[in-house]
């Protein structure tokens, strides 16, 4: 029988929250059921968004139903994409269109009128 949500600090599937990298289980909001995982430090990569490199930390988390593979930024930790198979033999990604605030080459300038 599934579990529910009743352990202590349990976290969710919150990716803009690196410390849910920290987790061995966690809350699957959709379901209420308290997952099982592995998080993989896979290393260093460097991400492309708008032209402009950005270095990133890899980091793949096994689930039963298979990994999913997440980039963080190494400058401030900010989530940058996500990838996992998807139904139909296709690849789910999330990615930033944009450079994210607070990264290197990022245009910090406020539109004015």
């Amino acid at each position: 029988a599934p579990q529910t949500a009743s352990a202590a600090c349990l976290r969710s599937f919150a990716y803009w929250n690196p410390a849910f990298l920290d987790s061995r289980r966690l809350l699957n909001a959709q379901t209420g059921e308290i997952v099982d995982v592995e998080v993989t430090d896979r290393g260093e990569e460097t991400l492309e968004i708008e032209g402009t490199p950005v270095p990133a930390q890899r980091y793949s988390l096994q689930l039963d139903e298979g990994p999913i593979e997440l980039w963080y930024a190494r400058e401030n930790v900010q989530w940058l994409a996500l990838e996992a198979a998807a139904k139909g033999g296709r690849t789910l990604r999330y990615e930033p269109v944009h450079l994210p605030f607070g990264l290197p080459g990022q245009d910090r300038r406020l539109a004015t009128n």
